[in-house]
């Protein structure tokens, strides 16, 4: 079984629709969509927004179904200019840039109860899903580096910390707790993030505006890569 989790209701739909075969269990106050997705057995979840909900409900998915793969599907802000808007940015590992504990004297980002700063994804479905991305027309993709914070990142400025300190490609709410649970729980995990908005201040007008349509790239890369395997 493969758990695929999404934050938002817009980047859950897309894939609901196609589920098949399908029934939802309440667990630990998640509402789990079981089914065949592109004939893939597949538990999906929306975790809602931010860390402690998306390490909370994959932890959930894990114990309770024992997926092999867990997959997080949605959007995110451009941190690179190669970014542009509904581009997808596929990650080959995670960092939560809002933990920091250099005055202890560690690395920031780094999570101290496992001494990891970057959760790797698997990079053999990282790679599979980045074929899917180069074979769909009008559709660009690149392999990044997602960093992940409680927070909406909304200037320029900090956007531009977040490169200095980390070097990320692209921000989001959920990717780091979802990738810090799987590591922990030794299963491989994926991210998908089509870009809602860009790299400067401008978020305020393109997330409302491409929000959905970046939501339904990322989903449409999710369904046909899972009818690849």
């Amino acid at each position: 079984m493969i758990g695929i989790l999404c934050a938002l209701d817009i980047e859950l739909r897309h894939l609901q629709e196609r589920l098949t075969q399908a029934g939802t269990q309440r667990v630990m106050g998640f509402d789990v969509h079981v089914g065949n997705l592109e004939g893939q057995k597949v538990a999906l979840v929306q975790c809602g927004v931010g860390k402690v909900n998306a390490a909370l409900c994959c932890q959930t998915l894990l114990m309770r179904y024992e997926p092999t793969l867990i997959i997080n599907s949605g959007v995110a802000g451009s941190l690179n200019r190669e970014l542009e808007i509904l581009d997808v940015a596929v990650a080959r590992d995670v960092v939560q840039h809002d933990v920091d504990t250099t005055a202890l004297g560690d690395p920031p980002g780094m999570v101290s109860t496992v001494n990891v700063t970057y959760f790797p994804c698997d990079p053999v479905v990282s790679q599979g899903i980045l074929s899917v991305v180069a074979s769909m027309p009008n559709l660009r993709g690149k392999a990044a580096r997602i960093a992940t914070g409680e927070q909406f990142v909304t200037s320029a400025q900090r956007k531009r910390e977040i490169v200095d300190l980390f070097h990320a490609d692209a921000c989001d709410m959920e990717a780091g707790a979802i990738a810090q649970a799987c590591y922990i729980a030794g299963v491989p995990c994926a991210v998908i993030r089509a870009i809602s908005d860009a790299t400067d201040d401008s978020h305020q007008m393109e997330y409302p505006a491409f929000a959905a349509k970046a939501a339904d790239h990322a989903a449409s890369v999710l369904t046909r890569y899972l009818s690849t395997l």
